[in-house]
């Protein structure tokens, strides 16, 4: 979101913050702006999510582009662990889109990507302080959680040196879905298509989600072809999908 608009939404924010709606004259009243700017404003405010549309010309003030994500204890303890290196970390996956899950589950393993030039460095480390973990990169990737329990408390490695998209050792929602999906898909990660999809749908009906942004760092992971047909599948015809589905059979 740009400057300018930013302001008007913290001037927003701060008049309509605590109450359940403001409309479309409560807001003109305090941007002092024509009726044509103001759509244009308050529509952006909506595709970025930081406002929810909830009925005509009815708006609330969407939260959580602000929530911090719900770590797991588990996760908790691989951050202070890690704080005090100085390594660059981030974490993905369910820790930061709990909130958005419909069956959350009672463990799973955490996703935690470190620089690739000091992977050696935070293996060693999690040997001393008796970490179990698993290398995300196994050269069998479609089954490095066969043999695991999830009800462990598992750390699944992955390296990187990107680290857009990323704050304070968290994944943005995007990037985290991004990554989720990916493990999910490619490596067996002990979540359902159904779940992921659920997630989705949360994320969006929330106005949580930039869905440019999310194509975008999908093409960081090369998934971009998958994460783009998520994204526009409901402006997809069914025939199309019936079509697609022919051409994969081989028929």
């Amino acid at each position: 979101m740009d400057s300018v608009l930013e302001k008007k939404y913290r001037l927003v924010k701060k008049a309509f913050g605590s109450f359940s709606f403001f409309n479309v004259e409560d807001a003109q009243e305090i941007l002092k702006t024509k009726k044509s700017t103001l759509y244009w404003d308050l529509s952006k405010m909506v595709e970025y999510g930081y406002l929810k549309r909830i009925g005509k010309g009815r708006y609330s003030v969407n939260d959580v582009q602000n929530e911090q994500p719900s770590y797991s204890v588990f996760a908790g303890r691989i951050i202070n662990i890690l704080e005090e290196t100085g390594f660059r970390f981030y974490i993905s996956g369910i820790d930061i889109l709990i909130k958005y899950m419909q069956h959350i589950p009672d463990n799973y393993p955490v996703m935690l990507y470190v620089d690739k030039y000091s992977k050696d460095e935070v293996l060693s480390l999690f040997d001393n302080h008796r970490i179990h973990y698993i290398e995300g990169e196994s050269s069998n990737k479609n089954s490095i959680f066969t043999n695991s329990n999830t009800s462990d408390n598992i750390v699944v490695i992955y390296t990187t040196t990107n680290f857009e998209y990323t704050s304070d050792g968290f994944a943005t929602r995007e990037r985290a879905f991004v990554d989720l999906y990916n493990a999910v898909t490619r490596s067996n990660y002990p979540v359902s298509v159904q779940e992921i999809a659920r997630i989705y749908v949360n994320l969006t009906s929330l106005g949580a989600l930039d869905k440019k942004l999310l194509i975008k760092i999908a093409s960081i992971k090369s998934l971009h072809h998958d994460i783009r047909f998520i994204v526009e599948s409901k402006h997809i015809n069914i025939a199309a999908f019936k079509i697609v589905e022919i051409i994969r059979s081989g028929v």
